[in-house]
């Protein structure tokens, strides 16, 4: 994916670059809204310490539902590589358990590798659509689409999904969205 997909006139934020899109909007919760780029929403709440790695799972599970293979075993395999956010889980639920690990620690990590493996299927959704789409150039020509415009919805609906996962934290922050100590920094 990257930064600067080529611009298009009928979608004023493609094209530009984070920084460009960010500065455009008075507060971070209206960019979050009007995000189109999933991997700049999830950059956007990572600088407002959000850390509800729950929500971001959740999205991970939807996103997996977007590997395009009618086999089996490489939607097996594609769920493994990219959308694998259990083990690490698993792990900060026993290191709490066993008290290696505070929970507040637990959820900040647990975020962080939520991220990190929302980030890698968003690439791969994103690249995968994309090179299925050129492979299909003749038949495209054909329906006469665009592929900025394919690229622009693919990420789209990438956001939309984060959206519906995790809403807007920023309109309305809730403290167990975000990590206590900088949502006290920020609240009081």
């Amino acid at each position: 994916m990257r930064e600067d997909i080529e611009s298009s006139p009928s979608k004023p934020n493609v094209g530009l670059s984070f920084a460009e899109f960010a500065a455009r909007y008075e507060n971070p919760a209206d960019a979050l809204a009007n995000c189109h780029r999933p991997d700049w929403m999830l950059r956007i709440l990572e600088e407002h310490k959000y850390c509800n790695g729950e929500k971001l799972e959740g999205f991970l599970d939807s996103l997996s539902m977007l590997v395009d293979d009618n086999s089996d075993e490489v939607r097996e395999q594609a769920q493994r590589d990219y959308f694998n956010y259990q083990p690490h889980a698993d792990q900060l639920r026993q290191r709490v358990e066993s008290g290696n690990l505070s929970q507040s620690e637990a959820r900040r990590l647990r975020f962080i590798g939520a991220r990190i493996t929302a980030l890698e299927a968003i690439r791969y959704i994103f690249e995968d659509k994309v090179s299925r789409f050129q492979s299909a150039k003749v038949f495209v020509q054909i329906m006469n689409v665009d592929e900025i415009e394919f690229k622009h919805n693919v990420l789209k609906e990438m956001a939309d999904m984060l959206r519906q996962n995790i809403g807007n934290p920023l309109w309305l922050p809730r403290p167990n969205d975000f990590c206590y100590e900088a949502w006290m920094e920020r609240n009081f």
